[in-house]
């Protein structure tokens, strides 16, 4: 397993398929390095004020990842062991909420809800095993939101640096209850 914390400044951009060209060429437009594409999406490398300006300002990404570990997965088990041993208390607090997206495809691990079930289980475990006490699930509205990938017997956990999908920035921020007709 590899914990890299991503200080190397390197991010995977989520895109629609076939988009990716198109994405490739705005990240390029918007200050991001290292440029190659992928399947629905683009690996890129960013200082922190070019990543800010991406969540910002694309307009064709969906969110952008910033990789934490990954690991061989062959199953839940080991998927629980390697997400256990990782370092959470360096990036949440028993008191901040969190949310899990996970993605599976063409793995032995053939259930998305539960991949992310088997993460928090292991993030919860860990907090409560170090400190008595364990972060919160929030779907709605997460302070941090993670991102679990396994394709192909290797996961991938990242770190959500858009929060919310990009094209929903802006998106009816403030709203009333619908009035009740007489």
């Amino acid at each position: 397993m590899l914990f890299d914390y991503n200080r190397n400044n390197k991010y995977f951009a989520q895109v629609q398929r076939r988009l990716e060209p198109i994405a490739l060429e705005e990240l390029i437009e918007l200050g991001a390095s290292a440029c190659t594409q992928s399947y629905c999406g683009v690996h890129f490398e960013a200082d922190t004020p070019t990543l800010y300006r991406i969540n910002y300002c694309a307009r064709t990404i969906i969110r952008v990842l910033a990789p934490l570990f990954h690991f061989n997965c062959p199953n839940e088990d080991v998927l629980y062991k390697n997400a256990y041993q990782f370092p959470w208390e360096e990036i949440l607090s028993v008191f901040t909420t969190f949310a899990i997206e996970s993605n599976v495809s063409n793995s032995r691990i053939n259930h998305s809800r539960f991949a992310a079930l088997r993460l928090k289980d292991a993030i919860v475990d860990r907090f409560r095993n170090k400190f008595g006490k364990r972060p919160d699930i929030d779907t709605q509205n997460p302070q941090i939101r993670l991102n679990l990938n396994i394709d192909e017997d290797r996961a991938i956990v990242s770190f959500d640096t858009s929060g919310e999908s990009l094209h929903r920035r802006g998106y009816r921020l403030s709203s009333v209850e619908q009035p009740l007709q007489d």
